[in-house]
């Protein structure tokens, strides 16, 4: 169908055609979620870029994506399941995230406040801090280190963070790769008990 036919569709109806096929791919998560959890996956990750005002309005994120959200994972539950929104920003949906779904692990955006994500989760879940991929292309080692310490002090605190990428372009020069992994053991170490 494509992005250029699909989002009309969702943006603007029929919504009887766009509910026909949000069911399909609802019903499709459902089984694939539960495949995945009876071969033995126990970390999932909940993809939804309609999953963030970035995308829709608050009215539509209100109104259709949050009770299609309920209905994807209902059956299967969130345990281990990761909400991801394909790098969009999400952090002030999350109270209604919990609220409504109950989910309890968020990939934020490289465009979200690290530090406002972990107060509005308020460790009812464990925030991950996304690197700007894209980025990593054109910083220097020094830059890519002086990033990751920085999204590690926000997020480090009490605990409950993970430091995350999202795609990994191919064009990222390895030593900034170098520097990103070195960074984060470096910075992202905690001390033992």
């Amino acid at each position: 169908m494509g992005m250029e036919k699909w989002l009309p569709l969702f943006l603007n109806g029929p919504a009887e055609v766009r509910d026909q096929l949000l069911t399909k791919c609802s019903d499709f998560f459902q089984k694939q979620a539960a495949a995945f959890r009876a071969a033995g996956a126990d970390v999932l990750i909940y993809s939804n870029p309609f999953g963030s005002t970035d995308f829709v309005t608050e009215k539509i994120f209100n109104e259709i994506s949050l009770p299609w959200m309920e209905r994807d994972l209902a059956p299967g539950g969130v345990a281990g399941m990761v909400y991801y929104c394909g790098s969009a920003r999400f952090n002030n949906v999350i109270e209604r995230v919990i609220a409504r779904l109950g989910l309890q692990v968020f990939y934020l955006s490289p465009m979200d406040d690290i530090a406002e994500g972990k107060r509005l989760i308020a460790g009812r879940g464990l925030t991950c801090g996304v690197i700007n991929d894209i980025m990593l292309m054109e910083w220097t080692p020094a830059q890519v280190r002086a990033e990751v310490k920085r999204m590690i002090e926000a997020g480090k605190g009490d605990g409950r963070f993970l430091f995350g990428t999202l795609v990994m372009p191919y064009d990222i020069p390895e030593e900034n790769i170098v520097a990103m992994l070195d960074a984060a053991y470096e910075y992202g170490s905690f001390a033992a008990p």
